[in-house]
């Protein structure tokens, strides 16, 4: 059922300032609209960066539609409207506007966005997700409006240049003026964004059903490479810590900062200890593990990568690698016979100690496993142990001499 648009939410939704000037082309006087805003969120997973990425917008007026006995004329908007520059909004030479995100912008957990805030999440789980809003605002100030009707423009977002950005579903916002008679003078009592390209009626019909307040893009799709250690043999130890090195290999499809960082989490310890079993240093796994919960780009795609420490039955995992990176895991040899499994994405290689993929594009786990059997002799324990016994016994019965002669003196 289509709701009715009260001249009180009418006001409330949209009050656009004017100025009066002469019109020519009626007994009307002019008027100029003022700003118009509308919201561009860009949404990413929880764990994912920020990227730095761009959006192109562009406005015109929009197509007139003739009025029937139902509906209001829809009037294309006169010349004039442009785009003003804001946070993170530039206006080109061309006249469209372009919405920049970068990794220094700070996202608003989806469990905190605020109630109304119109954008729109992926999943129905209420924390894996995040976002940051930018705002685009139009300015009507250039636009003379000389007559009554319905003014629409539209608003274009255009295909993002980076691959794994995606706009919003709808990439187009209608805006609509509505220029009224207010006993003899023009009067702008409400403007509004909408979804679709339909004419207001006449009769109490209304398009708040189409009515928008921002548009939803996202990111770059990225996915998380977990690395998992297990150990199995009568000579292995589940306390040694084994060494990691995870590398990222080719070129995201969104460019990333050297700072840009990487979630980390999993069932780690960031402060190992050495014991016996293990060849590394206290002080050179926590330097290594002690990550704070994420990594740098830099420190993933330069030199040998980044080293972790692990001992059986752990597991790390770096979350939020964009498309077009690849991965190789390496585990330091030890006196063991190594293996690995992956899971997930198929890789271009994964065996002994070390697997890689050109290109990551699904949450993938790289699984080490590690084996030192011995075959222990047969009967050598219990031979040794007839000595052993005989000797606990011959001990056990002088001790009994003794106490028995020390009792007969006494006697």
């Amino acid at each position: 059922m289509k709701r009715v648009l009260s001249p009180l939410v009418l006001l409330l939704v949209g009050i656009v300032c004017f100025a009066p000037a002469v019109s020519a082309d009626s007994g009307y006087t002019a008027i100029h609209g003022g700003e118009v805003s509308l919201d561009e969120f860009l949404v990413m997973g929880r764990d994912t960066p920020v990227p730095d990425a761009s959006f192109r917008f562009t406005v015109a007026p929009g197509s007139a539609m003739a009025g029937t006995d139902r509906t209001l004329e829809v009037v294309s908007g006169p010349a004039g409207i442009a785009f003003k520059e804001g946070t993170g909004v530039t206006v080109n030479s061309d006249g469209s506007a372009t919405v920049r995100f970068s990794p220094s912008d700070t996202a608003v957990n989806e469990a905190s966005a605020p109630a109304g805030d119109g954008v729109h999440f992926d999943t129905t789980d209420n924390e894996d997700e995040k976002y940051v809003k930018k705002t685009l605002t139009v300015d009507l100030s250039g636009v003379s409006f000389t007559d009554v009707g319905v003014y629409r423009y539209v608003l274009t977002e255009e295909v993002p240049a980076e691959r794994t950005l995606k706009r919003d579903g709808n990439p187009v916002r209608y805006l609509d003026v509505y220029v009224t008679d207010n006993n003899g003078s023009l009067g702008i009592p409400v403007v509004f964004w909408h979804t679709a390209a339909v004419a207001p009626g006449k009769t109490g019909e209304d398009m708040t059903y189409h009515k928008s307040t921002g548009m939803t893009s996202r990111a770059y799709r990225s996915s998380a490479l977990a690395v998992e250690k297990t150990v199995e043999g009568n000579q292995s130890s589940r306390d040694q810590y084994f060494a990691f090195t995870v590398k990222l290999t080719g070129t995201s499809e969104v460019p990333l900062e050297s700072d840009s960082k990487f979630a980390v989490s999993g069932s780690y310890d960031a402060s190992p200890a050495t014991n016996m079993a293990t060849a590394y240093t206290s002080a050179q796994m926590q330097q290594a593990n002690d990550v704070g919960g994420s990594v740098t780009y830099a420190e993933l795609i330069s030199g040998e990568g980044k080293t972790f420490y692990l001992r059986h039955g752990q597991r790390i995992v770096i979350s939020g690698i964009p498309e077009g990176l690849g991965y190789v895991v390496t585990e330091t040899e030890e006196d063991y016979t190594p293996s690995c499994v992956v899971t997930g994405d198929v890789p271009d290689s994964a065996q002994g100690n070390t697997a890689s993929d050109a290109e990551l594009t699904e949450d993938t786990a790289v699984s080490f496993h590690n084996l030192r059997e011995a075959d222990i002799p047969t009967g050598v324990l219990l031979r040794a142990g007839v000595p052993v016994l005989l000797g606990v016994l011959g001990t056990a019965g002088l001790l009994a001499v003794v106490i028995l002669r020390r009792r007969r003196r006494c006697s």
